[in-house]
């Protein structure tokens, strides 16, 4: 993926977390999280950074604390993992090239082939 963040990130600034649902890479998933700061739990020894779900912030804002990270949206990311996060510029790059897959016969045998597969499957004809 294009333009991933690595080391500078900044907090309080919002970085997508990308990944594809299918393995053609044709169905982007991104999720939104708000930067929090790097090993800001002093009980952790590994470099963690520190992220907060975006519905989560945008309720609460920047947490007090960080007792609760499970039920508080907070993501602890090791620097690894920070390869799947991206800002602004790497999302729409991300999606202009998923957009220019979709232009091509590669995306769209892909969607054929899902929608042959719900329709076989009576999934598009099943009431909700």
């Amino acid at each position: 993926m294009a333009n991933v963040i690595r080391w500078e990130l900044e907090i309080g600034e919002c970085y997508f977390r990308l990944c594809y649902d299918d393995d053609d890479h044709t169905i982007l998933h991104a999720d939104a999280y708000f930067f929090l700061g790097k090993n800001i739990l002093s009980s952790v020894s590994d470099d963690l950074w520190f992220f907060q779900e975006a519905e989560h912030f945008m309720k609460h804002g920047f947490p007090a604390d960080f007792e609760d990270i499970e039920n508080s949206g907070i993501l602890a990311v090791p620097q690894e993992a920070l390869l799947e996060l991206t800002d602004w510029s790497g999302f729409a790059d991300e999606i202009a090239r998923n957009k220019s897959l979709k232009n091509k016969e590669q995306y769209l045998s892909v969607q054929r082939a899902l929608y042959a597969n719900a329709t076989e499957h009576g999934a598009l004809h099943r009431k909700m």
